[in-house]
């Protein structure tokens, strides 16, 4: 059994593919096996994967029908006997002690459910690295839970920057969302992980480097600009399920949402906006005529904006 799996899911990534996968064969930490999760591609991405997996033993390609990435990332869990499970996307690339840096953290502190690292943007077109800042102010910690510190659940969820310990995902039985696309499906997951453990790990380090720009495309596509909401909806499913995490977890999920769906309408098309707005409207007046958004909510968030949205409906 590897140490760590990782799980990539692939769709039409030739121009990335190979500098993602290098990173990963030149990791100081070598005890994994790297599932390469091809999801229909129709460029050279999935003979990329074929031809990587003959030269390493530790590889293992799955090719399937297009359904998107929650599907391929659900896929790759099923697939993994790892301690760990790691995730890194197709076009993302890795330092080359980010796994052994990781899993020398889960050793130190009596395996966690959850190591989680900062991480770097990256924009091709200027060879620029940014490090994200949002754990830049904390060391690594030791074992500790979003409950007491709930801050975690406000930053970029970033799912490809951390390992988690695979028995704890599976037997919660913690999926992604089998949505449409490659659009936010980090958020269903983060939550159900990060609020279900007790024992994660923070470190101010960063490793992966996460590229910015294809950010624009999803900008015209309504199904893109839609998933956001499903990934809320399954949050409150999931709320609505486990009502001991709500009542904690409930006001700092609601400002994180607010802030997300305030950047999602400000970045997509304009013929798109309206639909978006009312349905940012719908959920937020539900929530405030449901009494769940408090005075903390409120101190977070711009009241005026959303109470002019609140008001279309």
């Amino acid at each position: 059994m590897p140490k760590i799996s990782i799980v990539t899911p692939i769709y039409n990534s030739e121009q990335y593919l190979r500098e993602c996968i290098e990173s990963i064969l030149s990791q100081t930490f070598q005890d994994y096996e790297l599932i390469l999760v091809d999801d229909g591609s129709t460029d050279s991405s999935g003979s990329i994967c074929d031809e990587y997996a003959k030269k390493d033993s530790r590889i293992k390609v799955l090719h399937k029908e297009n359904a998107g990435m929650g599907v391929s990332y659900n896929v790759g869990i099923d697939t993994a006997c790892g301690e760990y499970i790691g995730f890194i996307e197709s076009d993302d690339f890795a330092q080359n002690n980010m796994y052994e840096d990781l899993y020398k953290l889960a050793e130190q502190h009596n395996k966690p459910d959850i190591v989680k690292s900062a991480w770097f943007k990256y924009f091709t077109s200027s060879n620029c690295v940014e490090k994200d800042q949002q754990l830049t102010a904390y060391n690594s910690w030791d074992k500790f839970s979003v409950q007491n510190h709930p801050w975690l659940l406000l930053k970029q969820f970033s799912v490809w920057s951390a390992i988690y310990r695979t028995e704890f995902i599976k037997s919660n039985n913690i999926r992604y969302l089998e949505t449409p696309g490659a659009s936010y499906q980090d958020v269903g997951f983060t939550y159900k992980a990060f609020c279900l453990s007790s024992n994660i790990v923070v470190t101010p380090n960063a490793y992966i480097y996460y590229r910015q720009d294809n950010e624009n495309s999803s900008i015209n596509s309504k199904e893109k600009s839609e998933v956001i909401f499903w990934e809320y909806d399954e949050v409150d499913r999931f709320f609505k399920e486990k009502p001991e995490i709500k009542e904690w977890a409930n006001t700092t999920k609601l400002i994180k949402q607010y802030y997300d769906y305030s950047w999602n309408y400000h970045r997509i098309a304009n013929p798109l906006k309206p639909d978006f707005l009312k349905r940012f409207a719908s959920d937020f007046k539900k929530y405030r005529d449901n009494g769940e958004l408090n005075d903390l909510f409120y101190s977070e968030v711009n009241a005026n904006f959303l109470n002019d949205i609140m008001s279309l409906v």
